[in-house]
């Protein structure tokens, strides 16, 4: 009998004896084994041709036809580690409660051959893992089906979850809920006890003959509740008698049916009357609205129910704060963890505003608000970095504000600033809200070193928020300041407007560096034992480690958008509207590679493959005929849609053209948008940086796109540092694809 057959009529034995797996009932006969038979399909090659289930695919991978035996090998193995046929050695990964699953079934393979020995194995499995003698026979039969992979078997949609009357858990949840409104207080004992009160009303509802005759008696009130109560008790004991009768009779011809199966009678009729006798004990009820409703719970049930509600509200209530446990700040995310910020460069979170200023261009020209984005330190309440412009939030704006928070702070003398901002390294932690411009650091993370979490609460942003108050107070004075809402916005604020972005970005650099960041936080004021402090003192005395140096090239790549795409026959990449050409590229064609792009600058792309999860550098995409050229994501994008929208077709020469149109007439000063002024006065802030010479024997040797009429104000800036001349024979990444 082959395994299969063997499986499907041992799930029809009894409990007890599971020597009718095998064709011979003679105990001195040899009877065929299951083991042998595994042993024999992994040995002849010629026997491997079948097809495994989905969970030994995804327990082990799909077996390759060369290797079919290797495959059932590590499918039934017995052993934390197995040997395969070309020397490989595999280990599996079981749990505590697998591994004794697995121990079971080596004992049952032993007594294979011993019907006496089999049925005695198979009660001590049971003991072992505290199940009955039928579900150990089914873990050994599933596992001859699918091998060790049936020992990973997916758990019960319902499991743990309570079996529950939707009524009765509506009616106790809606009574705690209106207990708990407003000023009033109801616990979840109180709750059930209504509860139950509610129960003991429809079944007196039922009773109205026994009620009329204890009347009758001279019973009545509290005396009469309580003969009620007997008669009510009284007749749940009798429903409960019947039902265990009627089990009991099923128990009885459970056992007549493996006698039956012994002699290899019909079992039919008997399968019938259990059939009866079980819709006749779901039919029996006490009271008839348990029909309808369900059973009632019992006191302890609807606390259990009502338990979760309770941590819930607890929860709510308790953490309208950050968290702090005396001098302890306590952060709370989204998948549960509480970090405890005790140091330095632990902590760091990121959030943006409008500053409440107008700005004006280099013309005087009104341009609107500028985007605000800073990073704190949570132990030291220190600003480590910071980034202003016109854009709105993005993964590039919070890109930005992180490099210049990881960097050593470097300004000119222009700036005036007196005092060092000597702020840098990598935190452990980044704590944001959960705004889509942050989901990109879940990515860079892994790169970084640094884990992305989410705020539990909108609430626990309140020391990220809190500066930004604090430079609404340092811009009231400044003109042009347009107050922190409609209601005290000064009256003709447009008029005085004259503050430029770089003028802007100048007056804040000096504020953080010299002003803010000198002074303590109120949080460590508060004690007047503790010395007292300023941010950037604290933030120092608060590393335990120097911060360490993160080189810009190195932070520049991590902080690049990245993108998918599938690389063409003779190693060209398209993106965006642009065709790509690599010099390693051809090896790759038909293959998905990822595309690493600064949308400043995507003239040039890094492209990587990713092998075994990780990353490995294959080359540098160059735009066709754009080698010697600077354009952003956003001119290629909006030129390429104005070509579409005139029906022209759309290559690498047009977008260049249309660019070009739209540069010159930028610097002609004719039909500028405010879009246009906008950008024109965020790359003074941003300038651009220069062509690396490492690069320059790659690029095609062609004029320059018509340096007279475009000024540099109008370049669109890139990361610093992506080509690094200092670095000339340095990848991108620690492994080269060769």
């Amino acid at each position: 009998m082959n395994p299969p057959e063997a499986n499907e009529y041992s799930d029809q034995q009894d409990d007890g004896d599971f020597s009718l797996i095998y064709e011979e009932e003679d105990l001195g006969t040899e009877e065929p084994s299951v083991a042998s038979e595994i042993e024999e399909l992994a040995s002849d090659k010629s026997k491997t041709i079948f097809q495994p289930s989905e969970q030994s695919i995804a327990c082990y991978g799909a077996p390759v036809n060369d290797v079919a035996a290797e495959f059932l090998d590590r499918r039934y193995a017995l052993e934390d580690e197995i040997t395969l046929q070309n020397g490989e050695k595999v280990k599996l990964q079981l749990t505590d409660e697998q591994k004794l699953k697995r121990e079971v079934i080596r004992n049952l393979l032993e007594a294979r051959h011993n019907r006496t020995l089999f049925s005695e194995r198979l009660k001590e499995g049971a003991e072992k893992l505290n199940l009955s003698t039928r579900q150990v026979r089914r873990i050994f039969k599933d596992w001859i089906a699918l091998g060790t992979a049936s020992l990973q078997r997916a758990a019960r949609k319902d499991d743990g979850k309570p079996r529950r009357s939707e009524y009765w858990y509506d009616l106790s949840r809606k009574i705690y809920e209106d207990g708990n409104k407003g000023d009033r207080s109801m616990t979840r004992t109180q709750a059930a006890s209504r509860v139950e009160d509610q129960i003991y009303e429809y079944m007196k509802l039922e009773l109205p003959s026994e009620a009329a005759r204890l009347e009758a008696a001279g019973f009545s009130g509290e005396k009469l509740d309580l003969e009620l109560s007997r008669v009510i008790e009284q007749r749940q004991k009798s429903c409960n008698q019947e039902k265990r009768e009627i089990q009991q009779e099923i128990s009885a011809l459970k056992t007549k049916i493996s006698e039956l199966r012994k002699r290899k009678l019909d079992t039919g009729a008997v399968h019938d009357r259990i059939k009866r006798l079980e819709e006749q004990k779901q039919a029996i009820v006490a009271f008839e609205f348990w029909r309808e409703y369900g059973q009632p719970p019992s006191t302890r049930t609807v606390e259990i129910w009502l338990k979760p509600i309770e941590e819930k509200n607890h929860k709510a209530k308790t953490s309208r704060s950050p968290g702090w446990h005396g001098d302890t700040l306590i952060l709370r995310t989204r998948d549960g963890e509480s970090i405890s910020v005790t140091r330095s460069n632990q902590v760091w979170q990121i959030d943006h505003t409008k500053a409440d200023v107008l700005l004006v261009d280099e013309d005087g020209v009104e341009i609107g608000r500028p985007v605000l984005t800073t990073v704190i330190d949570c132990y030291a309440r220190c600003i480590v970095g910071y980034r202003l412009g016109l854009k709105a939030p993005s993964s590039l704006v919070v890109a930005l504000a992180l490099r210049h928070a990881m960097l050593p702070k470097q300004y000119g003398p222009e700036y005036e600033i007196g005092c060092q901002w000597i702020t840098h390294g990598s935190p452990r932690y980044i704590y944001t809200d959960g705004a889509a411009d942050f989901n990109f650091l879940e990515y860079v993370g892994d790169q970084l070193g640094f884990k992305a979490k989410r705020r539990e609460q909108p609430s626990q942003g309140g020391i990220v928020e809190r500066p930004f108050r604090t430079l609404s107070e340092l811009l009231s004075e400044a003109p042009g300041y347009t107050g922190p809402n409609v209601q005290k916005r000064p009256k003709d604020v447009a008029k005085v407007v004259k503050m430029t972005l770089r003028e802007l970005d100048m007056m804040l650099a000096g504020y953080l560096a010299d002003n803010y960041n000198q002074n303590p936080d109120p949080r460590t004021r508060a004690n007047p034992f503790v010395k007292e402090q300023s941010r950037i003192a604290r933030w120092e005395a608060g590393l335990k480690t120097p911060p360490t140096v993160i080189k810009p090239r190195e932070l520049d790549v991590c902080l690049m958008q990245t993108d998918e795409r599938v690389v063409y026959d003779g190693g060209y990449v398209k993106f965006e509207n642009l065709l790509y050409k690599g010099e390693n590229l051809g090896r790759h064609t038909g293959d998905t590679v990822f595309l690493k792009f600064d949308p400043r600058d995507i003239t040039m792309l890094l492209v990587y493959s990713r092998r075994d999860g990780r990353e490995k550098f294959i080359a540098r995409g160059y735009a066709v005929g754009l080698e010697a050229d600077q354009f952003s994501l956003e001119e290629v994008t909006h030129s390429a849609k104005k070509l579409r929208k005139e029906s022209k077709s759309i290559n690498n020469v047009a977008i260049r053209e249309e660019i070009i149109r739209r540069r010159k007439r930028f610097a002609s000063k004719k039909n500028i948008t405010k879009k246009d002024r906008r950008n024109a006065e965020e790359v003074k802030v941003n300038p651009p940086p220069k062509r690396y010479e490492e690069d320059q024997h790659k690029r095609v040797s062609k004029p320059p796109v018509e340096e007279q009429s475009r000024p540099v104000e109008i370049l669109i800036p890139q990361f610093e540092s992506v080509i690094n001349s200092d670095d000339e024979d340095e990848d991108y990444a620690i492994e080269v694809d060769d």
